[in-house]
């Protein structure tokens, strides 16, 4: 392929790379569950405070948590669409920074044009990249910052490049990205395989501080606050990668494209057979060993119960997947590359036109409560209160508030309880329709419906 064709179509890759992300960043969609729980915590916490453990179960990088409320606090959005556009602009300026850097780690590691386009096209359309640059959520800067750590050191491990850029990258890893100790695994293991016991030692000894002091700040605390909570929600589903259920491999790298199974077989089978043509090149061994460290250790920790892997978590390992499915060195290659990037094309454009909504009334009920009552009238929250309390701050309702379980349907009994030893009145209780057993006896005398229901009744 001559200069001037690959800059072209490397050019129209990256052009329609950052429209899609921008059109979708621009929807300003509303907030979903978990960007709903993470934005409470931004608004209502210190910065101090965000550096420890967070509040619904969240969990974020420090640097990210601090940069949100900074920003918050510079632009001050008064509207639920710039609260949205706020909180998502640093996730988009990640999730567009890492297109030319992910161009600059190919360019780093293969000078084969065809490998570098299509691992381009396929990192560039694939829906998840798209998805985490319009969510309240912390995964595009974990795929940048592992894009940044791998292009760094292999220059430095493999080329003989420049440390210091690198150490220090490597060194506030921990604060910008959690997943970041699977890329330094690969990075440490790669210095000592090549005898580069200097540079190791010279990286490792300011890292393991950065690390002891991101431990006593942050990481011992957010452990205390969360970690049991966060163990029994991913024991109770399917998580975690399992010997025993060998499929579910699949399924789970499967999610960077589509979550219906008998698509997901297929994509998934894609992913792990490009890791057994890779592995079994002719490539350097060490290079190798580099690529598919971080991804072994995510499947070795995942089996071990330490890391669960639905997409997001593993949002980071993606521009590793996009060259190995790039590099694929198989016999019609370019016509089964072909065909993989337009399927991928054609789920993104769907997904960004059609983009998937979580079941909430949350925005809705509080602009129904905003508009047809007074603010003297207290709320009960008894469907994900948190969900509710983001739209209740952004549009700074002074409605008394009242919080029930974190989810009724589940705890219907225990919320009926609670719900009972409520004083007399008049209250706005939201709640799920599965849930709605805990209002029984009670008179109602208005009620918004939606996939939850808002009810005023008197009791």
């Amino acid at each position: 392929m001559n200069n001037k064709k690959f800059i072209l179509s490397l050019g129209v890759i990256i052009f329609f790379g950052f429209v899609l992300r921008l059109y979708f960043y621009l929807k300003a969609l509303p907030v979903w569950a978990d960007e709903a729980r993470l934005g409470v915590n931004i608004i209502d916490l210190s910065y101090r405070d965000l550096l420890g453990g967070l509040e619904w179960m969240q969990v974020a990088p420090p640097f990210f948590l601090l940069i949100e409320k900074l920003l918050l606090n510079l632009f001050k959005p008064v509207s639920d669409t710039s609260f949205a556009l706020v909180l998502r602009f640093f996730p988009f300026l990640c999730g567009i920074s890492v297109i030319p850097f992910f161009y600059y780690f190919l360019k780093n590691i293969t000078q084969n044009r065809t490998v570098i386009l299509f691992s381009m096209f396929i990192f560039v359309f694939s829906p998840i990249t798209i998805l985490y640059c319009a969510q309240i959520k912390q995964y595009s800067l974990e795929l940048l910052y592992s894009t940044i750590l791998l292009t760094l050191f292999y220059r430095v491990i493999f080329k003989n490049k420049s440390l210091f850029p690198a150490a220090i990258a490597i060194i506030f890893s921990p604060w910008f990205s959690l997943s970041s100790f699977f890329i330094s695994s690969s990075i440490f293991l790669a210095m000592i395989l090549k005898g580069q016991f200097k540079k190791f030692f010279t990286v490792m000894i300011p890292f393991f501080a950065s690390v002891l002091i991101f431990y006593l700040i942050s990481l011992a605390p957010v452990m205390s606050t969360n970690y049991t909570g966060m163990e029994n929600f991913w024991n109770s589903g399917y998580g975690f990668l399992d010997i025993k259920h060998p499929l579910r491999i699949l399924l789970r790298f499967a999610e960077y494209w589509t979550y219906y199974k008998p698509a997901a077989f297929i994509a998934g089978a894609i992913v792990v057979f490009s890791w057994i043509i890779f592995l079994i090149s002719k490539k350097d061994w060490l290079f190798k060993l580099y690529i598919f460290t971080p991804i072994a250790a995510v499947i070795t920790a995942s089996c071990l119960k330490f890391y669960p892997v639905p997409a997001r978590l593993i949002l980071f390992l993606f521009p590793l997947i996009a060259y190995m499915i790039g590099d694929l060195e198989i016999k019609f290659k370019n016509i089964i590359l072909l065909i993989i990037c337009s399927v991928s094309f054609l789920i993104s454009i769907y997904y960004v036109t059609n983009p998937w909504v979580f079941n909430t009334s949350s925005k809705d009920i509080v602009k129904f409560i905003e508009k047809n009552y007074s603010p003297s009238e207290k709320i009960v929250l008894a469907d994900y209160p948190a969900d509710y309390l983001y739209y209740i701050k952004i549009e700074k309702l002074p409605n008394p508030i009242i919080s029930l379980k974190e989810d009724c349907r589940l705890e219907q009994a225990e919320c009926q309880k609670e719900f009972a030893k409520i004083s007399s009145g008049r209250y706005l209780v939201v709640v799920h329709p599965e849930a709605e057993e805990i209002l029984e006896g009670y008179s109602v005398l208005d009620k918004f419906e939606g996939y939850s229901n808002c009810f005023y009744i008197s009791k």
